[in-house]
């Protein structure tokens, strides 16, 4: 998960959200933070103008997860929704 920062858009930046990020840190321990998970993985980037344009002003928390099988991301999946409920 990055933890903070802005991603450049044409139509913009586009934020972390850096209030899930942190609820997320306090309240999983699988998932952790990695600023580098995102270097060479391009999808978030092609998503952000499509969400700027028909949300306006958004903010993002990225999730890189590794080839796993489906069980093995239900933790992962849990954390999420509960820490930004």
């Amino acid at each position: 998960m990055m933890s903070e920062g802005v991603w450049e858009t044409p139509l913009g930046q586009v934020e972390v959200d850096k209030e899930a990020v942190d609820a997320i840190s306090r309240t999983s321990d699988i998932i952790d933070l990695d600023d580098q998970a995102h270097l060479h993985e391009h999808s978030v980037e092609v998503q952000l103008p499509f969400l700027q344009h028909v949300l306006g002003e958004v903010a993002v928390l990225p999730l890189a997860l590794p080839a796993v099988s489906r069980p093995s991301t239900n933790p992962a999946s849990a954390t999420v929704p509960s820490a930004t409920a």
